[in-house]
């Protein structure tokens, strides 16, 4: 391929070496060019970036990486040098940072990583008989996990401060948790295996509906179950979802309406919050975005300034100004100064380490906020003014903070997801311990606090990218309650700088945009400050990595493996790396394949060869009937799998809704199939379905 249209009319452009037939070039929609060298084995040896940003890269014979030069867009400067050390089985061993760090690397037997020391903090993992996690370590926290000896699920973890999280399990499926005997919630799922229903512990019920596609097009929060007419109340908030062609959202009714209209690129244009009272229509108020042609913001009107804002972009997706603010940036596409005001003498400095993160920030008053990392870029503290707060973590997510004296606050979410379930006021040691349920919007996004008797006491309304223009507070004593950071999923809301900490780079929900390149480099994305592909409404990045499509209700991982050839996808629900995520309808690089779904047909990309098998993939017990997908290249779709199975039920059905035409449908052996096991299916017929797209 040498040439992509895109659906607005733009066209990326590729070129490719002579040797490897590997891409040399890629020319952008703006004409600029991010090219890459090559060893002579293949390997890359050299990519300059969009704005020029030059990184070169060193192997050892056995093709490991052992250097990494960053020179940013000034290639004369002396590099950053990471170097890297590996034992004999490849596993890194000693990361040597530009800044003279080292980070010393320990492994079990069975290859898992135990420790990591540099000097500045510890890290420790600690794994039962079979590989499971049972222990995190950081400097002085720990939190423990416990499974079930029968299906080895996770049915406990001990939080840092001596709270017990258990989990409820029933045919594999999450049924309930609790927090010290305390319910948080319990849960229950229609047939498809999505929630339908959630009762949290302080008495509030929600409800979820979908369609046949699997979208959620109807939430209905309750307060409370009559027992004796076994039925609920009338809904005290509740809203209802509506989809254009393409997916993404359209509209919501009920509380806090809205309606979206996208470009052609697939990226939010207009948000509109049409007022209740009708004779109010002509107030409704409008955010409206409009984009370059490599997807920057360069002129938009919000909610609370109806004035248009606009913003100038240099060489390589570099904000330079936005609104009354004025932006530079260093040789690496680092923001170091935001500049405000008469003459710009209001300005705001921002310091980094040689990973790029972010350690340190000069308002124009004069106060100073710093912040330290440990080796996976996780914050482990933030000092404003002198007073420092400490983070603990619990993988890649933010479980508690404290400040060492009476603050401690802890953060609990969703099993597999960055959905917050509950905040924790105090700690196990303490005698005034509150618990609070948050209640969330479509994506993730906290809107409101509740008590322990299913009242609201704190609300709250977002702009389309996250900025906070509205809080509701309903009770009198406001100091009384904690104070909510948590904002998209995986972010932390800094209230001295305004910015939202997003694990591996810091997000301004003002410019809606992220203020350092992404760590991924081209990988995330062809811009690499921009969040969510601009549609904030369907999409989230919970990393600061690479956005992902948002799938209410019943968010899947499942776990990959290659074996023979044959992509192979079990029934896994924790995200590990290198695992597809197969929710994701819009994702370019994976098998389109959901959760044995067969709704879905509408997002299989048929570009693909590989062969999928499903098994088990709402971890129900027994495991449900085997789905085979045969994705071929000519885009034929070959579904193999009993008929009765309920995700093939309305196979022809869902098939003419997505205009995929049936070319054949007949019984075969199922001989040479097999489950993820590995155990042969034998001795019955199963039904193969094959279509194409019309």
């Amino acid at each position: 391929m040498t040439e992509k249209r895109l659906p607005d009319g733009e066209r990326l452009k590729f070129r490719y070496d002579n040797i490897h037939l590997q891409i040399s070039e890629i020319e952008n929609q703006k004409g600029e060019r991010y090219r890459f060298s090559y060893t002579p084995t293949g390997q890359l040896s050299e990519e300059i970036g969009f704005d020029e940003v030059k990184t070169t890269y060193h192997y050892d014979l056995n093709g490991y990486l052992i250097e990494k030069h960053e020179y940013g867009n000034q290639h004369d400067e002396k590099p950053l040098i990471t170097r890297y050390q590996r034992d004999s089985r490849g596993k890194l061993i000693v990361k040597e940072l530009a800044d003279g760090i080292k980070e010393h690397y320990s492994y079990n037997q069975n290859g898992l990583l135990t420790q990591i020391l540099d000097g500045q903090s510890v890290l420790g993992w600690e794994y039962n008989k079979v590989g499971r996690l049972t222990a995190e370590h950081q400097n002085w926290a720990t939190i423990r996990h416990r499974y079930d000896e029968n299906t080895g699920l996770l049915n406990g973890t001990k939080l840092p401060d001596g709270q017990w999280l258990e989990y409820y399990h029933i045919h594999g499926q999450l049924r309930g948790m609790t927090l010290d005997g305390q319910s948080l919630i319990g849960l229950l799922y229609d047939n498809a295996g999505r929630e339908c229903e959630r009762r949290q512990g302080n008495g509030l019920v929600n409800r979820y509906q979908y369609d046949p596609l699997g979208q959620l097009i109807a939430h209905q929060r309750y307060h409370g179950y009559d027992i004796s007419t076994q039925t609920s109340p009338t809904p005290i908030w509740q809203q209802q979802y509506h989809y254009n062609p393409n997916g993404q959202l359209a509209e919501i009714t009920g509380h806090q309406p809205r309606r979206y209209r996208y470009d052609n690129a697939g990226q939010l244009h207009t948000v509109t919050y049409p007022e209740v009272n009708p004779e109010q229509h002509h107030a409704e108020k409008v955010e409206q975005f409009d984009y370059d042609p490599t997807g920057n913001k360069i002129s938009e009107t919000q909610v609370l300034a109806p004035t248009p804002f606009h913003a100038n972009i240099a060489k390589g997706n570099r904000l330079t100004f936005f609104s009354d603010k004025h932006f530079e940036y260093d040789r690496f596409g680092n923001l170091i100064a935001e500049k405000r005001g008469k003459d710009h003498s209001l300005v705001t400095h921002y310091e980094y380490d040689c990973r790029h993160r972010l350690i340190k920030v000069i308002k124009p008053t004069g106060l100073i906020i710093t912040y330290t990392y440990d080796a996976f870029n996780r914050r482990t503290s933030k000092t404003v003014d002198g007073k420092t707060t400490e983070f603990i973590w619990q993988g890649s997510k933010l479980i508690a903070e404290t400040d060492n004296d009476k603050h401690w606050q802890s953060y609990l979410y969703e099993p597999d997801s960055y959905r917050p379930l509950a905040l924790v006021h105090g700690n196990a040691q303490q005698d005034n311990i509150k618990l609070y349920w948050y209640q969330n919007d479509h994506l993730g996004t906290p809107i409101a606090l509740t008590g322990s008797l299913g009242d609201t006491l704190y609300e709250c309304q977002y702009n389309a990218y996250g900025q906070i223009i509205n809080e509701t507070y309903h009770q009198d004593d406001i100091d009384s309650l904690p104070n909510n950071p948590l904002r998209f999923q995986g972010q932390y809301y800094d209230e001295e700088t305004g910015l939202h900490y997003n694990l591996n780079r810091y997000y301004d929900p003002f410019t809606g945009r992220y203020i350092t390149q992404d760590p991924l480099g081209i990988l995330g994305g062809l811009n690499s400050y921009q969040y969510a592909n601009n549609d904030p409404i369907d999409l989230i990045d919970p990393l600061g990595l690479e956005c992902k499509w948002f799938i209410v209700g019943k968010k899947r991982y499942l776990k990959s493996a290659e074996q023979d050839g044959t992509l192979v996808i079990g029934a896994g629900l924790n995200p590990i790396e290198g695992a597809y995520n197969i929710s994701h309808p819009a994702h370019p690089m994976a098998p389109g394949v959901f959760a044995g779904d067969a709704h879905n047909l509408s997002n299989i990309a048929t570009g693909s060869q590989k062969t999928i098998i499903m098994d088990n993939p709402y971890g129900y017990a027994p495991l449900n009937d085997e789905v085979l997908r045969v994705l071929k290249k000519d885009g034929t779709i070959i579904i193999r799998g009993s008929e009765n199975n309920k995700h093939l039920r309305k196979i022809e059905e869902i098939a003419k809704l997505k205009d995929l035409q049936l070319i054949s449908k007949q019984k075969v052996l199922s001989a040479g199939y097999k489950q993820t096991s590995g155990a042969p299916i034998q001795g019955k017929e199963i039904d193969e379905f094959i279509f194409k797209k019309q």
